[in-house]
């Protein structure tokens, strides 16, 4: 997770906790035993802990100093960085560039830091992008788990959060590539 407290060059605080929640509960279900110390901020994880461990990594490269460490080796990707924020997502694959605060990104690819382990990116544009990219995993994990439609041998997804009983909170996604 990106911590709540103000941290990076733009001195960033995350606030998608609670969805994070969410999704480790909705993650425990597949959990044989648990060993402390898997969850962690963004700032408390060591580089030697970046290449030894397969990763999920919950928020953007604004909020997140791992995300960010990993943005550019990505094929969708967070892009068009203004003032220190991104402002948008990049896909290499259709080579389209989505704006919208609801869109974010569910992407699965080997750590680059060891090809050995494996990288679960996690993250939107905004608060509500990350929203719908973890709904996006508690709701629809099989369309997820699948290929972009691009190109099928890469697990990596556009998601867009929709708001199905107009409340103004995002309950739902859909995979837009």
């Amino acid at each position: 997770f990106g911590s709540p407290e103000p941290h990076g060059p733009t001195r960033v605080r995350a606030r998608d906790l609670n969805i994070g929640i969410e999704l480790c509960t909705f993650l425990g279900t597949f959990l044989i035993d648990y060993q402390e110390g898997y969850i962690k901020f963004d700032v408390e994880v060591r580089e030697s802990e970046i290449r030894k461990n397969n990763l999920i990594v919950i928020g953007g490269p604004g909020v997140n100093i791992i995300a960010e460490k990993i943005n550019n080796k990505l094929p969708i990707r967070f892009a068009k960085k203004v003032n220190g924020r991104y402002l948008g997502i990049y896909s290499e694959f259709s080579k389209r560039f989505y704006e919208e605060e609801t869109q974010g990104i569910v992407e699965k690819f080997r750590n680059p830091y060891n090809k050995s382990k494996w990288v679960l990116l996690i993250a939107g544009k905004r608060y509500s992008g990350t929203r719908a990219a973890i709904l996006s995993l508690i709701k629809h994990l099989k369309d997820v788990c699948k290929g972009n439609k691009y190109n099928k041998s890469i697990s990596a997804h556009v998601i867009e959060g929709i708001d199905t009983d107009y409340d103004g909170i995002i309950d739902d996604a859909i995979i837009l590539e």
